[in-house]
């Protein structure tokens, strides 16, 4: 068997017994291995506390780590929050204006009254007239005129 050294990689011209192979490796592990000294001193990304262990580690705890990325997710968190928010309440509006009927007829004053917002909804539906039905879930609403609205529910089974 010939080693050949390049560097601080080691190549054989054929394989070794095992446990050549085994010790081979690990001086080139610990030879090689990545230690943290006094003037690398990590600190934790969420607290700033010193770090201690490995040289990768980027927080002290669990504790830190999850809160840290909860905080870099929270922008997009709140921001898809608040619009099923809209949605939900949307959806219950429509649901209370609409009670047990099929289809009924409301005004903007009465919609906007109770906090409806008209930019969020589902889906919209074209119907074979051309006109565009505009829902939150299974509850919807079509303008009839600019203070005039026809809402309506659909069928759970027809979707």
């Amino acid at each position: 068997m010939k080693k050949i050294s390049n560097g601080s990689i080691r190549y054989f011209k054929k394989w070794p017994h095992p446990f050549q192979f085994i010790e081979y490796y690990l001086i080139l592990v610990f030879e090689k291995a990545p230690t943290m000294t006094t003037t690398q001193a990590k600190v934790c990304l969420a607290c700033g506390k010193a770090v201690r262990g490995r040289i990768d580690k980027k927080f002290c705890d669990d504790y830190c780590r999850n809160h840290y990325n909860n905080q870099l997710k929270a922008v997009e968190t709140n921001f898809v929050r608040n619009i099923m928010n809209a949605l939900r309440k949307n959806r219950l509006i429509l649901q209370q204006i609409l009670g047990d009927k099929m289809i009924t007829k409301t005004n903007l004053e009465r919609l906007t009254g109770k906090g409806f917002q008209f930019k969020y909804h589902t889906n919209i539906y074209d119907n074979k007239k051309g006109k565009l039905y505009y829902y939150c879930f299974e509850y919807g609403y079509l303008p009839i005129d600019k203070n005039h609205f026809l809402i309506v529910k659909r069928k759970v089974d027809s979707w």
